[in-house]
This record gives structure tokens, sequence and C-alpha cells, in this order.
């Protein structure tokens, strides 16, 4: 991936959370609401994955 394809996708990353913390200061989001984000990206190393945390190596 090219450094100006990351700084797109890190800008809109930034963004995208910014808009959520803007969210969040309205108050237009109930307090008992469940905000899950999750950031994906390739994994080389061993990992542990899934709710039995099996153990597995690259993306696999």
């Amino acid at each position: 991936m090219s450094e100006r394809s990351l700084v797109f996708l890190v800008d809109k990353v930034k963004a995208e959370l910014q808009e959520v913390i803007d969210l969040l200061e309205s108050g237009e989001v109930d307090s008992e609401q469940e905000l899950q984000w999750c950031l994906v990206g390739n994994i080389v190393g061993a990992h542990s994955y899934g709710e039995t945390r099996e153990v597995r190596y690259g993306n696999v």
C-alpha cells in the first residue's frame, strides 16, 4: 500500500472517530447505549482468535 493510501485511510479514520466524539459530546447518544469499534489490519504473528481464544498464525 502506498504512503498516499495510508494517509488517506488514517485521515478517514480520524474523521469517523471525530464524528463519534462529537455525537457523544452532544448528548444525542443515550448513556445506556454501547458503542463498539474495531480496527482491522493484517496480523502476521501468533494471536488469539475468537471467543475460545484459539491461537492462530497470520491472517488465517
